[in-house]
């Protein structure tokens, strides 16, 4: 951590380790060195017919511009202008042609252009591009350097303008890479959020499936109950068949809870989990429970319903346990389901009769939670009372919606 702090503190754009800032302290104190045992073990290179003699002042002054430059480069990744700057300066004032000087010179000025290319951005850059002008000018029209073609001055230009643009095109690739890397991270905290919301979706479905499953069965649980109690007394058969109901009532409610409540502990698939709840196939289950529990119901069903999406399926059934549970709440006297399927949308109905239905309004919470529901696979949920005395709920829930949602 402490040294990805410190690679990110020095230098433009987070590079210049403190290794690499040592190295480029070891390559400028050795060009430095190589500057002053080129003039020690070799000696000024002597001056033929047509070169322009050199004094002994500006041959110093060009050797301790050389050592200055090179020595300079330790910071050539913090300051690139800075190094830039004096390698057009001592470029100027060396002597020499451009590839017959010191070759510590002819090194340190092109890894000082090299550097102008890969340790700059913006304004900078653009500064940096003129100083590689200036120094490719420096180095062409210095004293000593003969131009009599056009190859003779491409030559000079590799000095200069080459290692400029290999390190402009390190820095776009470098920078290439680091927006790479940004939006790999941004990939993946896009993932994360969506994985959060889906657990998220994933537990409002099962809260709204524990809540139908536990409305249901301590619906019908209370009713029997108060059956049995009543008839305990005088009807000894009819209170155990209540009791039975109560048994058969809380091993299912028991069942289906253990079924959602294990998704939040293991990572089971949605189609299977999907594929173990109620469905319209368990209709008569359903039904025979209610009978039992004292409200007739009349069951009609138009259509195919073996081939329906897992989802649309499962809600389908929902809405009718809802719609019975709430007619044996409030007394009813008998109830008529009727479903018609085809290849277009699933139409559920459920009317059931008592006078106690009369004046409700159908926008009880389980009817709130099941309207959420059926908005879900853009279908439409209707629940009223009607004259009569009747209590109808209706659905309608398109099935092309559903395949995709599912």
């Amino acid at each position: 951590m402490a040294a990805g702090l410190r690679r990110r503190s020095l230098g433009p754009m987070g590079i210049a380790a403190w290794p690499g800032w040592r190295l480029d302290v070891g390559i400028g104190v050795g060009l430095a060195a190589l500057a002053v045992a080129e003039v020690l073990l070799i000696g000024p290179s002597p001056a033929d017919d047509q070169a322009v003699p050199v004094e002994p002042a500006r041959e110093a002054l060009a050797i301790g511009a050389t050592v200055i430059l090179a020595l300079s480069l330790a910071v050539r990744r913090r300051l690139p202008i800075l190094v830039l700057v004096i390698a057009i300066i001592a470029s100027a004032i060396a002597t020499g042609d451009a590839f017959d000087g010191p070759a510590a010179l002819i090194a340190a000025i092109a890894l000082a252009s090299f550097s102008a290319g890969s340790e700059t951005t913006g304004r900078q850059a653009a500064a940096a591009a003129a100083g590689v002008g200036l120094l490719l000018a420096a180095t062409a029209l210095r004293p000593a350097t003969t131009i009599e073609e056009p190859a003779d001055l491409a030559a000079i230009s590799l000095l200069a303008v080459a290692p400029w643009l290999a390190g402009v095109a390190l820095r776009q690739r470098r920078e290439h890479a680091a927006l790479l890397a940004v939006r790999a991270d941004e990939l993946e905290r896009d993932q994360e959020t969506r994985a959060a919301v889906a657990v998220a979706d994933e537990r409002l479905k099962i809260a709204r499936e524990l809540h139908d499953v536990v409305a249901h069965a301590v619906t019908v649980i209370v009713l029997q109950a108060r059956a049995a109690r009543r008839t305990l007394e005088h009807d000894r058969r009819g209170a155990l068949e209540a009791i039975d109901a109560i048994e058969a009532s809380g091993t299912t409610a028991m069942s289906e809870m253990r079924r959602l409540t294990g998704v939040l502990r293991d990572p089971i698939d949605l189609a299977t989990n999907l594929a173990r709840a109620p469905s319209l196939a368990d209709l008569a289950a359903l039904t025979a429970v209610i009978r039992a529990a004292g409200l007739p119901v009349e069951v009609r069903v138009d259509g195919e319903t073996a081939e329906l999406p897992h989802g649309l399926d499962l809600t389908a059934y929902r809405i009718v346990q809802e719609a019975l549970t709430n007619a044996l709440a409030h007394g009813g006297a008998r109830a008529t389901v009727v479903v018609r399927c085809d290849d277009a949308a699933i139409d559920l109905e459920v009317t059931d009769v008592g006078p106690a239905r009369a004046t409700e309004d159908g926008e009880g919470r389980g009817l709130v939670g099941l309207r959420e529901r059926v908005e879900v696979f853009g279908g439409r949920l209707e629940a009223g009372a009607r004259p009569g005395g009747r209590f109808v709920v209706r659905a309608w829930l398109p099935r092309d919606t559903a395949e995709n949602t599912s």
